[in-house]
């Protein structure tokens, strides 16, 4: 069955037992999932935002509440990137007075910047699966 997407709203993919959210963008969904499987991550819930933009930041604070931590996935650099925007968005709701959550962005690591290599090997070399 296909979700309902609306820009700005997570769809939980997996649930979890614990108060920490692994939440992705894209191809970085399968990533997340994979950490769920690691024993450090193992209480997580797995988490896409698979439509997001400026107009939806405001809606991010609401989403984060529960978590005591949301780690975001990217296979994208940090700079500009969802984490990022994240990040940003978690600014934005501190500014108004919101609660915010401890938002914890990982991404590929600069050094693989002039490599040349599938998406799976930068992710790899990057950090973000195991070598």
């Amino acid at each position: 069955q296909v979700p309902e997407l609306e820009p700005g709203r997570w769809l939980r993919v997996r649930d979890g037992e614990g108060d920490c959210c692994l939440l992705s963008t894209g191809a970085a969904l399968q990533i997340a999932m994979d950490w769920q499987q690691q024993p450090e991550h193992a209480n997580s819930t797995v988490c896409s935002l698979p439509l997001w933009g400026m107009a939806a930041k405001r809606q991010q604070a609401a989403q984060c509440a529960p978590w005591r931590e949301v780690m975001t996935l990217e296979d994208h650099l940090l700079d500009g990137g969802f984490g990022s925007w994240m990040l940003e968005a978690q600014a934005l709701a501190a500014g108004q007075g919101a609660a915010t959550t401890r938002i914890k962005p990982r991404a590929l690591d600069a050094a693989v910047c002039g490599t040349v290599g599938s998406q799976a090997t930068l992710n790899r070399l990057g950090g973000l699966t195991p070598a």
